[in-house]
């Protein structure tokens, strides 16, 4: 294994080995014209419900939970050496136009190798967006932070629209949490804001 799949596998292990893991999912309808990439839309959302869920966006240290002063959502992006997590700064103050460009510039960077330390570092959550053939992913916990969101792959299926059967889209969305830093109420609280920001007829604003 190359040196960032060994650090990667080493950080996996202490995840499961030091955080005590909650998982919680809920299948959430999506508005009318979606992209198909749903990453910026998710992120968006994301960082305006951490807002109001403070404790997932904390960490846990010898009994103090620390909350964080900044939102910072560290996306996963797979490569050929292991994932690395670029950080989206202060995500919950930036529109999804602009999350959606300064992600492609950070995935663009990753692959030139230009990528900076900076860049890497600083995310106080994690979302992980597996690609199409997969329902739902549930990511590991990173040692520092409270809440790692797992989106699966969007999908066409039947869903109800004031009652009543229509053609719809839906994701399935996994936050894992630290248990010692929120619990099953904090988390579901979280998917049910998120569930609200992605059903709206227009996305989400700062």
């Amino acid at each position: 294994m190359s040196r960032r799949g060994q650090s990667a596998a080493r950080r996996a292990a202490e995840s499961k080995a030091t955080i005590p893991h909650l998982y919680t999912s809920r299948t959430v309808q999506l508005q009318d014209g979606a992209p198909a990439d749903l990453t910026p839309t998710v992120i968006a959302a994301l960082g305006r419900a951490l807002r109001e869920q403070p404790a997932l966006n904390s960490a846990y240290r010898d009994g103090e939970l620390e909350i964080h002063s900044r939102i910072n959502i560290g996306l996963t992006v797979e490569t050929d050496e292991g994932p690395l997590l670029p950080t989206l700064f202060d995500a919950d103050k930036k529109g999804m136009e602009e999350l959606r460009t300064e992600i492609d510039a950070l995935r663009g960077r990753i692959a030139s190798g230009e990528i900076t330390s900076p860049e890497l570092a600083g995310g106080t959550v994690a979302l992980t967006a597996v690609p199409q053939g997969a329902d739902s992913v549930m990511p590991s916990v990173i040692p520092g932070q409270a809440a790692h969101l797992g989106v699966g792959s969007s999908r066409d299926e039947p869903v109800l629209i004031d009652g009543v059967p229509a053609a719809g889209r839906t994701v399935d969305l996994t936050v894992s949490c630290d248990q010692r830093a929120a619990g099953p109420e904090a988390s579901a609280a979280l998917l049910e804001r998120l569930a609200a920001l992605l059903a709206t007829p227009t996305p989400p604003t700062v």
